[in-house]
């Protein structure tokens, strides 16, 4: 884990897979505190870390983050005074939980000489963690707790037949980005980087280009007969005097100014080049590239390098406006895995747009009598609905989303509800696209 991802984990609140400590209690965070508060304080947080791993949150790793304070909309970063081992974290799992819990302790320190720490637990989904030897007066051998919501609770009867109970699907749903499953993925920040990456790209090809037509404009003239035609693709146009249309200069000088490159307007103008000029314009259609190098001096030339100059700034309006409509209309690559260790039964996934977006179907979209697993298809009030089917315990299936319509400054949320015939209750996962 990085600092990056403990950042990433603020942005959430207390869940029944997140935690926040702003302390741990004197018998950990003050040392020479006597042996019975040490014993209290480390019973209480390893009786916190119980609950969250048997926690029915279909999230495979859960936390407790030490030294943050939650305060509902927001989170204090406060950081504690005490460093913490993973080595003692270790020593006091030890022998406590049948079977053991995956724990690792992450820490670091703040600018204020204070620490922040993370508790990663690692679980198994289906697999109760009983403790099996108590410690101070909180952590009871062979007495259960888990976490439902943000409270810690005995898990009752229901509770108790669900922990030890015959095995069941654990349904995730989230998006991917390269190899892993998120929840979370920031489109925008990642339309925005390609958009800069194709400004950069650009922008010192185009800033050499424009040196280019400097070059050319200033160089002496030639002692040669200016030429009677000049070759477009296989025909011949007459070159006649001609000047070029200030309103085209000017909206052409303001694209490049957007590169921070000014031009001197009279280079779009070059005097006596040639005694007579193409009736030719830098067309954003068709910027000169069919403009052959057939005939000597500075004139083609000139018209060259300008050529090569419009097409890239051309080029670049092109990509801008790939890069945004691959973020307004993205094709979004959605999995459904079942951790669990039963067989998902009949599955359905509904997709609801709760906000910054809708789905837009064809309205000649015909709905299949028995539609095949994976597809999708309209559903009730503009949702979108998925067919799972059936997905045995380690599946997954991938599915990709081309009916979204999103605006790019505007975060999108997207409701996933996973039903089937053996889940005990709908899944809902929440989806962000900032």
């Amino acid at each position: 884990m990085h600092y990056q991802d403990f950042e990433h984990l603020l942005q959430f609140g207390e869940s029944d897979w997140l935690d926040y400590k702003a302390e741990l209690g004197p018998g950990i965070e003050i040392p020479q505190t006597s042996k019975d508060q040490r014993d209290i304080d480390q019973g209480k947080l390893l009786k916190d870390l119980m609950c969250l791993a048997n926690s029915p949150s279909p999230e495979l790793r859960r936390y407790i983050i030490r030294g943050v304070k939650d305060l509902e909309s927001q989170r204090h970063v406060e950081g504690v005074s005490r460093s913490l081992d993973d080595a003692d974290i270790q020593s006091w799992l030890h022998g406590k939980f049948d079977p053991p819990l995956s724990v690792q302790y992450w820490q670091w320190r703040l600018q204020n000489d204070q620490y922040v720490g993370v508790f990663e637990i690692s679980v198994i989904p289906g697999v109760a963690h009983v403790p099996v030897a108590s410690h101070g007066k909180a952590l009871i051998k062979g007495q259960v707790w888990w976490r439902i919501g943000t409270q810690n609770q005995l898990p009752g009867v229901a509770g108790l037949q669900r922990l030890f109970g015959p095995p069941w699907p654990v349904p995730r749903v989230g998006w991917m980005q390269g190899s892993r499953l998120i929840n979370h993925v920031d489109f925008q920040a990642w339309v925005q980087q390609l958009l800069l990456d194709a400004r950069n790209d650009r922008q010192k090809n185009i800033h050499q280009a424009a040196n280019t037509l400097r070059d050319i404009a200033a160089r002496p003239l030639q002692t040669v007969e200016p030429p009677t035609s000049i070759r477009i693709l296989n025909a011949v146009s007459p070159a006649v005097p001609t000047q070029v249309d200030d309103t085209r200069i000017q909206g052409f000088l303001q694209a490049l100014s957007g590169w921070g490159l000014q031009l001197d307007p009279r280079l779009m103008q070059p005097p006596e080049l040639w005694s007579t000029r193409p009736t030719i314009w830098p067309n954003w259609a068709d910027p000169l590239s069919p403009l052959t190098r057939g005939l000597e001096g500075p004139g083609c030339d000139w018209y060259d390098a300008l050529s090569e100059l419009v097409k890239l700034v051309e080029s670049f309006h092109l990509e801008t406006n790939r890069i945004r409509k691959l973020g307004e209309q993205p094709h979004l690559t959605l999995e459904v895995h079942n951790f669990g260790s039963a067989l998902l039964s009949g599955g359905r996934l509904r997709l609801t747009m709760l906000e910054g977006g809708q789905f837009k179907f064809n309205p000649f979209t015909r709905v299949p009598f028995a539609p095949k697993q994976g597809e999708i298809r309209p559903g009730p009030g503009g949702t979108a609905e998925v067919v799972l089917g059936n997905l045995k315990p380690g599946g997954r299936l991938t599915i990709t989303i081309k009916n979204v319509h999103r605006q790019l400054e505007h975060q999108t949320v997207i409701r996933a509800e996973l039903s089937a015939t053996n889940l005990p209750q709908v899944s809902l996962t929440n989806l962000l696209i900032t």
